[in-house]
């Protein structure tokens, strides 16, 4: 025979429940434009009338009909969308990180037709100006004025020259002192996710959570580092034992339980820059990310690449090899 006040232990379990999923749903709502923060939800399920012991033999269907439970509050999150992003969001770095040092390229060797005087000025002006101071001197070659305004095309091309040369330098050590500050950053990155693995773990064991239900808060905040670490370069996460997890970078592990790799920023004596592990001191390649699009406009050489330090992108040394080319002829 069913107990008196079954049917109301069934109705409060279902108050229960419902005020839980309310208060999520406030929750939800309060943190609609907290950074990193992942929509929760309870995970409810009918309570079994075999959880119930007894010495004596039971009857299921008098004791069916018990109400409801809330096992936990879980993420609603996808791993394979989270892995997807984090491959976009690589790629967007590599991308913007190359196009804010070509833009600066492009700024230190801009040419404007027109100056505001109307005549124009630039390397492209200037040559117009000693063709022209040319074609005036090839017909008064006795003339001294005329031989002084050939020399002064010449000097202001020079000028140009040397201003563009101090111009890539100066735009090239800028970013070089950029990269170290990435670098840095991508170190600090990676400490505070292996903080986060301790303290997600410690409070898996205290509270005892599951791989499904876990410290909710936390996870936000470590995945949302994650996401960040992404942005430097190939990112693959695999989850270990009590809700930590193991990062990999290009497949070597950066993270794992409480260790936490470190990168090391090199500028070679031919003024090429490289980024090495510290464990093994092997040069990194992430294959894409903020990182490499740095590295490689600040060793970009073009074709012409002269050794295994260079790449191939059209960067700082392919524009300097190009001034001093055209400087060669023209002199």
């Amino acid at each position: 025979m069913r107990p008196t006040f079954l049917g109301f232990e069934a109705s409060k379990t279902a108050l229960y429940a419902s005020q839980k999923a309310l208060d999520i749903t406030g929750h939800n709502l309060s943190n609609i434009s907290t950074e990193g923060y992942t929509r929760q939800r309870i995970d409810q399920v009918a309570v079994s009338a075999g959880s119930y012991v007894s010495r004596y033999s039971l009857n299921m269907v008098d004791y069916a009909g018990m109400g409801t439970n809330v096992n936990g509050v879980e993420q609603i999150r996808d791993e394979r969308l989270d892995q997807a992003f984090r491959n976009e969001y690589c790629k967007t770095g590599y991308y913007d990180q190359k196009s804010a040092m070509l833009e600066d390229i492009e700024s230190v060797l801009q040419e404007l037709d027109e100056g505001t005087d109307g005549n124009g000025y630039g390397l492209r002006s200037s040559i117009e100006n000693l063709y022209e101071s040319l074609e005036d001197f090839s017909s008064n070659a006795n003339s001294e004025s005329h031989a002084t305004i050939v020399t002064s095309s010449f000097s202001s091309i020079t000028k140009i020259l040397n201003q563009m040369s101090l111009g890539l330098t100066n735009s090239a050590n800028e970013f070089k002192s950029d990269l170290k500050d990435t670098v840095n950053e991508a170190n600090t990155t990676l400490a505070k996710i292996a903080e986060l693995n301790i303290s997600i773990r410690n409070s898996m064991v205290a509270n005892n959570y599951n791989e499904q239900f876990g410290p909710n808060e936390l996870l936000d905040q470590r995945n949302l580092l994650i996401d960040d670490l992404s942005r430097f370069g190939e990112v693959t996460v695999n989850s270990t034992q009590n809700g930590m997890v193991e990062v990999q970078m290009n497949g070597h592990t950066v993270v794992k339980d409480d260790y936490c790799e470190k990168m090391n920023y090199y500028e070679n004596k031919d003024g090429t820059v490289a980024i090495r592990w510290k464990s093994d001191g092997e040069i990194i390649d992430c294959g894409t990310g903020s990182l490499k699009g740095a590295v490689d406009v600040l060793n970009g050489r073009g074709v012409d690449v002269r050794n295994s330090n260079e790449s191939t992108e059209c960067g700082y040394l392919y524009y300097m090899d190009k001034l001093n080319s055209f400087a060669s002829m023209l002199a």
